[in-house]
């Protein structure tokens, strides 16, 4: 990410020569490249009324001959009422005694080399970065019964989407600012947020905070998911040192395996992360080792660790947007309604249907309807399956088959390295630990090796789609050679297999990726597929083989 802030914070000097050296070299095709639309700069010219000052603080710059050139810009244009308004809070009378560096950084902060219309003002940061180097947020609000487009909580867009020659000027009321402090002096200064800052104090980690990447941006941004007094205090906290008598469990703070430090290093991501980023994420890393914060969304909220496990639903932690996307020069802070913290889970066992997956739940007519079959070609209509060529069939056996499937449901995959290369599921939450990895299928018609990956590592055992389960071995001996029965009926039958592909050791609790790759390439058409039904993660120390599963969904023990 700081190689893209590097391309895009230029030098106006650097931007000038760029289409300098443009024109110089298409000038035999001169009325073919250029266009007799208005410009950015003409259209202030043109409304000079109103951006007179703005006007002059491109010319003192000298960015006005680059913003009236060839281009893809959108430039946020304050009005001269603005501009004034931000001279007398800066305590300059004119521009000509504000710092060339000054007006310099006020041009990047308003301008954005990309064109941005209102239909990209959505509630969060814009998709792309200004030149000065930081993201604006945009928001909507009620100004006397109006609706206004708000950039960074302050600046109204009174006029949107002047569409010119070289881009897009969106009109604003108020200058954007440029955030100067750093996450450390935006929490101290914060006074919702003294017991959280007086932990970071006594953990040592405000010093991942205490920094200003502009000026070392060999260090990473990092996004703060803060804790306000007002949320201790509704867990009857009140103080600092309650939070540590809670937390604290060596009575020093400042070691990294003490539970005090460990809980506050897990409120510290790695990298900047916006609302708009954290949604499209399933885990977020933190600053404690190999522990994760898992995402979801209801509607327009975002919640953190809403987690299943053991068939429960654990409430999870909201994020109030309200004071949320809070900018600092290093990073960014969200606010949480409740208190995030580390849950210590043991090692359970994940029985994960394929089969089940929220898309298909809402095609009610098809999903676990006996005897329905729908053949997908578009990876993108699953949020938790994706593949590389050909297709992927959900069937739903009918009442009639001989087939045993649980919710008698599966994926038949043509998984072979003509057609469908691989086939890759995201898991359910898993535990971290050591679990043996199985994988449940009726067989194919054909012999066909496959190799199975594990958040992209290659578990050590090939498996043969097209195998059978070894008939008249004793349940332990087949075991032993890397088999086992997961149905529970019938008891004699050897097309339904389970194949163990090795043991893997799951670093974070989060939700995972398995991958499916074809090795060899066997014809056989529709008679030749990979009709997989289950993928079972068993903690390496436990029964690994049973339950076993009946063909209406229900778990048979032993």
């Amino acid at each position: 990410m700081r190689n893209n802030f590097a391309k895009e914070f230029l030098y106006p000097i650097s931007i000038c020569f760029l289409f300098f050296l443009n024109f110089n070299c298409s000038k035999n095709n001169i009325i073919e490249t250029t266009s007799t639309d208005k410009n950015i700069v003409d259209y202030l010219v043109d409304n000079s009324s109103r951006f007179s000052l703005l006007i002059n603080i491109l010319e003192k710059t000298n960015t006005d001959g680059y913003l009236n050139a060839y281009g893809t810009y959108t430039f946020f244009a304050p009005t001269n009422d603005a501009i004034n308004l931000w001279l007398k809070d800066s305590s300059y009378s004119t521009i000509d005694q504000v710092p060339v560096n000054t007006l310099n950084d006020f041009v990047k902060i308003h301008l954005v080399k990309d064109t941005l219309s209102s239909s990209d003002f959505t509630d969060g940061k814009l998709p792309s970065i200004t030149l000065y180097g930081q993201y604006l947020i945009t928001d909507v609000t009620l100004q006397s019964g109006k609706a206004y487009y708000r950039i960074n909580r302050r600046a109204l867009v009174t006029s949107v989407d002047n569409r010119l020659g070289n881009g897009l000027v969106h009109e604003i009321d108020h200058v954007i600012v440029p955030e100067k402090n750093n996450l450390a002096d935006r929490l101290k200064n914060d006074p919702r947020y003294s017991i959280f800052y007086a932990s970071l104090i006594s953990t040592g980690l405000i010093d991942s905070l205490n920094f200003y990447h502009s000026q070392d941006t060999t260090r990473d941004w990092v996004t703060v998911l803060a804790e306000s007094d007002s949320v201790y205090n509704s867990l009857g906290i009140t103080s600092y040192d309650q939070l540590y008598k809670k937390y604290s469990n060596t009575g020093n703070p400042k070691l990294y395996y003490d539970s005090l430090h460990m809980y506050i290093g897990y409120h510290l991501i790695p990298g900047l992360r916006y609302l708009a980023d954290i949604v499209t994420s399933t885990s977020l890393p933190t600053y404690t080792s190999s522990e994760v914060v898992t995402v979801k969304t209801d509607g327009q909220t975002v919640l953190l660790n809403e987690d299943e496990f053991n068939g429960n639903i654990e409430p999870g932690i909201g994020i109030s947007r309200n004071y949320s996307d809070v900018l600092a020069e290093n990073g960014t802070i969200h606010d949480l309604q409740g208190d995030l913290y580390i849950k210590i889970r043991q090692p359970t066992a994940v029985y994960f249907d394929v089969a089940d997956q929220p898309e298909l739940r809402k095609i009610v007519a098809l999903f676990r309807k006996q005897g329905k079959s729908q053949e997908f070609t578009d990876p993108t209509q699953f949020s938790g399956i994706n593949w590389n060529g050909g297709s992927i069939t959900y069937t739903c056996a009918p009442s009639s088959s001989a087939d045993y499937f649980v919710y008698n449901d599966y994926f038949a995959i043509e998984l072979r390295s003509s057609v469908v290369q691989w086939v890759e599921f995201t898991t359910p939450f898993i535990v971290k630990g050591k679990y043996k990895v199985w994988v449940c299928y009726r067989r194919g018609g054909r012999n066909q090796t496959t190799q199975t990956l594990v958040d992209s590592v290659s578990l050590p055992k090939l498996f043969d789609y097209g195998e059978y389960y070894p008939a008249g071995l004793a349940e332990d001996v087949a075991e032993a050679q890397g088999y086992k029965r997961y149905m529970s009926y019938p008891y004699t039958a050897t097309t339904n297999t389970s194949k163990l592909v090795g043991t893997v050791d799951i670093t974070t609790s989060s939700t995972h990726k398995v991958r499916f790759v074809a090795i060899s390439n066997t014809t056989g058409g529709a008679a030749n597929r990979f009709n997989v039904d289950m993928v079972q993660f068993i903690p390496a120390d436990q029964d690994q083989q049973w339950p076993r599963f009946n063909k209406d969904g229900s778990v048979y023990y032993k």
